[in-house]
C-alpha cells in the first residue's frame, strides 16, 4: 500500500510525501528489493542524485542483478560528473 502511494506521490512531484512513505515501506519489509528499486526512482525524480548512489548500493546488496540499480546509479553519475559521483559512492562504501 505504501509503495503505491509513494510512487503516485513521486510521479505527481510531491517528494516530501513520497520519500518518507517509501522509506517506511522499506522499514516494514526490509528484504523486498523492489521497494528499494522504487526508492531509487523516487530519489531520482526528486533530483537527489547523491542519495541515489547510496541507495543503489543497498539495492544491489539485496539483488546483485538489479537492472534499475545500475540504471539509476549510471544516470546519477552522469548528472553529478565523474568526481562527485565516485566520491559519494566511495564514502558510502567506507561507512560500511
Amino acid at each position: 500500500m505504501l509503495n503505491g502511494y509513494a510512487g503516485f506521490q513521486g510521479i505527481l512531484g510531491h517528494h516530501d510525501a513520497a520519500l518518507p512513505a517509501m522509506r517506511r515501506a522499506i522499514r516494514l519489509d526490509p528484504q523486498n528489493s523492489r521497494y528499494r528499486q522504487h526508492l531509487l526512482a523516487n530519489l531520482s525524480w526528486a533530483r537527489r542524485f547523491e542519495d541515489v548512489l547510496m541507495a543503489a548500493l543497498d539495492a544491489r546488496a539485496l539483488n546483485a542483478e538489479s537492472y534499475l540499480a545500475g540504471f539509476y546509479s549510471g544516470t546519477s553519475n552522469l548528472v553529478l560528473g565523474p568526481k562527485r559521483g565516485r566520491k559519494a559512492s566511495m564514502q558510502r562504501i567506507q561507512l560500511r
